[in-house]
């Protein structure tokens, strides 16, 4: 397992050992297997956990909780999940580099709160065929599903290139937690990138409304104006309330978004803020560390992460 992970990241062996996704997810399946194996083998040869009763105790708690996890996964958690059959009424090219899909239900609808992210399949394309993850950028109120997706791997790319209208989808979800209206009276959201997909969920969520119930400050960074998404949509929002401010950065433009572009720009103390982000993770990572020096508690830091090609 050691070599399969390793040999698409060293030369030579790259072109020996090749798996693809399906395949890897496959072998994910066994590892409760080998968890059950190897800890049978510990209680048996390992004298000295059976002599200490306060370590063996916890040990069994450890296994048992180990055993059950890999088993509800495996076994009942298939049946339970909430899935729905959708149909991809349209794959709209946004820019260079990202598609909105919009997906038309079926049957029912998918149940689930803005800012969520779900897994989705496409039928029949094998390369599509696999689950993979994508914050939800519909409100939940509405009748279609939307997500926008950008390429940033073999998937996605293969997504933007190739995915049809009229293509059969199995979405899984909502998952996630993050939402704002768990947070405070004063808020900062900042999205890097396609990281603006869940704020957009909770904007459109707002339609209809005089704006949101909270003072919030949107900070949104992309490299080029071509490359920003929903301008208009998050300008609309800030035209009609007092409470949202909108800020658009271009990096190619103003340089790279640091801390110090809010402070210059938000209102009131930082340290009473609750703070909601989704990008990158090396910007999420500078802005976590960022925001603890001035003040803002760990506990009102939220983010969402974009990790997965």
């Amino acid at each position: 397992m050691t070599l399969i992970a390793l040999a698409p990241r060293l030369p030579g062996l790259r072109r020996l050992i090749r798996i693809g996704y399906g395949k890897w997810r496959i072998s994910h399946k066994f590892i409760g297997i080998f968890f059950i194996m190897g800890t049978a083998h510990m209680l048996l040869v390992d004298t000295l956990i059976r002599t200490s009763p306060v370590l063996f105790s916890t040990l069994l708690v450890a296994i048992a909780t180990g055993i059950a996890s890999y088993l509800y996964a495996e076994l009942i958690a298939p049946l339970t999940r909430r899935r729905s059959s959708y149909r991809v009424l349209n794959v709209n090219r946004l820019n260079a580099k990202v598609a909105e899909v919009v997906l038309q239900p079926m049957r029912k609808r998918l149940s689930y709160r803005a800012g969520q992210f779900l897994f989705i399949r496409f039928k029949g394309d094998k390369a599509l065929a696999e689950p993979h993850p994508f914050t939800i950028s519909s409100s939940p109120g509405e009748r279609d599903l939307r997500l926008t997706i950008g390429k940033a791997g073999d998937f996605t790319s293969y997504l933007y290139e190739r995915l049809q209208a009229g293509t059969v989808a199995i979405a899984e979800g909502g998952y996630g937690s993050l939402d704002y209206r768990q947070g405070g009276e004063e808020q900062i959201w900042i999205a890097g990138g396609i990281g603006v997909t869940p704020f957009i969920s909770w904007i459109r969520d707002m339609s209809g409304q005089a704006g949101p119930d909270r003072r919030i400050d949107f900070y949104y960074s992309a490299r080029t104006r071509e490359e920003a998404l929903f301008v208009d949509e998050i300008l609309a929002v800030e035209s009609r309330s007092g409470r949202f401010r909108a800020h658009i950065f271009y990096t190619s433009l103003e340089g790279r978004f640091t801390v110090e572009d809010v402070l210059r720009t938000t209102t009131g103390k930082l340290a009473r803020k609750h703070v909601y982000m989704c990008g990158p993770e090396t910007m999420l990572a500078a802005f976590r560390v960022e925001f603890r020096k001035r003040g803002v508690p760990r506990s009102a830091i939220h983010d969402e992460r974009f990790v997965f090609r």
